[in-house]
């Protein structure tokens, strides 16, 4: 009889633990879920901030290098915008033909290496 009740307190631990167990991984699960969530954030807000600033930068550039060129080679506004016009359009077609190893596959491999990586091995890019 003791024997038996020993058993039936060593089982009832032993599903305490369990249930501890399974608790704190579900924990460990949600911390890991929001420090990966919160990296991938982080990054997609660092990138909006740059494209928003290298967009206006480039506009800026963009307008100067057309005075310039109106000023000094086509003594023409619309012209020199045409030309720059054109070389967005070139360039834009470039990146078009070259989006899957440009874009596509960085991006991939980034967001792969940040939510799938194990938590000794995740650092932030």
């Amino acid at each position: 009889m003791l024997s038996s009740e020993k058993n039936i307190d060593r089982i009832v631990a032993l599903f305490k633990e369990s249930k501890e167990y399974a608790e704190m991984r579900l924990e460990y699960a949600k911390l890991d879920a929001t420090g990966k969530i919160s990296a991938a954030l982080s990054a997609t807000i660092l990138f909006v901030v740059l494209f928003v600033i290298g967009a206006i930068f480039i506009v800026l550039l963009s307008c100067t290098t057309a005075f310039l060129l109106s000023h000094y080679v086509t003594h023409d506004h619309c012209t020199a915008f045409a030309i720059v016009s054109g070389v967005y359009l070139v360039l834009a077609a470039v990146v078009y033909r070259m989006r899957k190893k440009w874009i596509v596959n960085p991006v991939s491999r980034l967001l792969g290496t940040l939510l799938l990586a194990g938590p000794d091995d995740a650092q932030t890019p």
